[in-house]
């Protein structure tokens, strides 16, 4: 039997608790009602098996573990310490499951509440194309958080100054475009993480940091999930080299730009972009990377998965919004209403 207990809260994180089914009401249940009486709004789940009971937090892990810390004395109880397993992409993705997200364009907060209320798994807030500034960024990560969608941020290219302000306004990873070979990818990465693994400028007094308190998930090491673009023919030849670099998670296949980079512009339906694809996604999850495309069908999602893609990106904000718009001025168009 399985039972589920919810809150709204996004995930931050994840704890898992495992212990023998017989302590299941003497331990488990005064904890939860502990748990949820001082932090009401972080999710939790129970799975009771045939002998164990797997207690699983996706939120204030620190406040659990103490709250556990007062009981656990017990044998047979045993609490899992965060690592950068944590992430809940990373973590989803580690049990072979896909990941969905979507590009967000628009500068708006609301925008992005909505994409994360629907329930993607992440949104892409969009800083090489898109409207933000600072105070744009930070609102639409406050609002994916609040979703439940795990906020990413394309960076405008490989720029610390960015990397490190995104994250420190509470990123929970970045994505920079226009690699061109694994050094580029090597450094785009280091920016992301704290020393001795990158170059990240450490400060926990800000967002990211919980402003200083515990919990702060965003701040174990290794946590930030990176990205990189390979979105030309010149990146491709590199992949080997880029798809080498340690704590690099996911390679995005830029395959608009690719279209571009051979002279058919948005044609990825070509046999040359579908080549790039399936190259790519086989060369980089032999290499134990994430590989991530649009796929915008059936079809399309179909023949990606197919092949490996395991990060599906549905488009952007813009276009599901243009999209929308269009379908109910058709809708419209069969009682009698022309276009003006």
């Amino acid at each position: 039997q399985k039972c589920l207990v919810e809150t709204q809260a996004a995930p931050r994180g994840q704890l898992r608790v495992s212990a023998p089914q017989a302590f299941a009401e003497l331990f488990l249940g005064p904890v939860l009602e502990q748990y949820y009486r001082q932090y009401p709004e972080v999710r939790v789940r129970l799975d009771l098996t045939d002998r164990y009971v797997d207690l699983i937090s996706e939120g204030y892990d620190l406040a659990l573990r103490s709250l556990i810390a007062g009981r656990a004395h017990c044998r047979g109880i045993q609490v899992a310490t965060p690592d950068k397993l944590s992430h809940p992409l990373r973590a989803k993705l580690a049990r072979g499951l896909p990941i969905a997200g979507i590009w967000s364009v628009l500068p708006n907060a609301q925008a992005a509440g909505v994409i994360a209320a629907a329930g993607f798994d992440f949104a892409i807030l969009d800083c090489e194309h898109g409207g933000f500034d600072f105070a744009t960024l930070e609102a639409a990560i406050t609002a994916c958080d609040a979703g439940g969608a795990s906020p990413l941020v394309r960076a405008p290219g490989a720029d610390a100054f960015f990397i490190q302000r995104a994250l420190d306004l509470g990123a929970d990873g970045i994505v920079v475009p226009q690699i061109a070979d694994g050094d580029t990818a090597a450094r785009a990465v280091k920016m992301a993480h704290f020393a001795p693994a990158g170059t990240r400028g450490f400060n926990p007094f800000t967002r990211g940091g919980n402003y200083g308190m515990a919990p702060q998930p965003r701040y174990v090491p290794g946590y930030p999930f990176t990205g990189v673009l390979v979105e030309s023919p010149a990146a491709a030849a590199a992949l080997d080299a880029i798809v080498a670099v340690p704590d690099l998670d996911l390679v995005y296949l830029g395959i608009f730009d690719y279209s571009v980079a051979l002279g058919i512009p948005g044609q990825v339906e070509d046999a040359r972009v579908q080549d790039f694809i399936a190259r790519a996604t086989k060369i980089a999850r032999a290499a134990g990377k994430a590989v991530g495309t649009t796929a915008m069908s059936a079809a399309q999602t179909e023949r990606l998965t197919a092949l490996g893609v395991n990060v599906l990106l549905y488009g952007t904000d813009t276009w599901l919004l243009g999209q929308g718009a269009r379908a109910g001025l058709a809708l419209y168009q069969q009682s009698g209403w022309s276009p003006r």
